[in-house]
């Protein structure tokens, strides 16, 4: 079963592993694009804040995906997969919880940003 959480300080270098796979993943069939993605210095800082939220998915005890909203600017910032994850719906939770983070702060409009 998936479980949604809010990201902490232990989850760091296992979220910036995940990011790292999904872009490989990604550039076998897209080469030359540029990475303009958080380090994790970056989502190591943005555990210590309120703004922007990071959540992620377990499995089992497992982090199987992450994504971050940020609240002001009202921008969802990635989500990304681990690609050894063979269920879709990971990505789908994910969504669904960073919509509902949205809503909750009032936001009725994010924008997409796409890398």
């Amino acid at each position: 079963m998936t479980t949604v959480r809010r990201g902490t300080n232990a989850d760091v270098d296992r979220l910036a592993e995940i990011q790292a796979a999904a872009l490989r993943n990604r550039d076998r069939d897209h080469r030359g694009i540029s990475d303009d993605v958080a380090g994790t210095a970056d989502i190591a800082a943005w555990m210590e804040r309120e703004e922007p939220r990071v959540i992620v998915a377990e499995e089992r005890r497992t982090i199987r995906g992450w994504g971050v909203i940020f609240l002001v600017g009202t921008s969802l910032g990635a989500v990304f997969v681990d690609p050894d994850t063979a269920d879709a719906s990971i990505r789908q939770r994910l969504l669904s919880r960073l919509e509902r983070i949205a809503e909750d702060a009032g936001i009725s409009q994010v924008r997409l940003v796409v890398y």
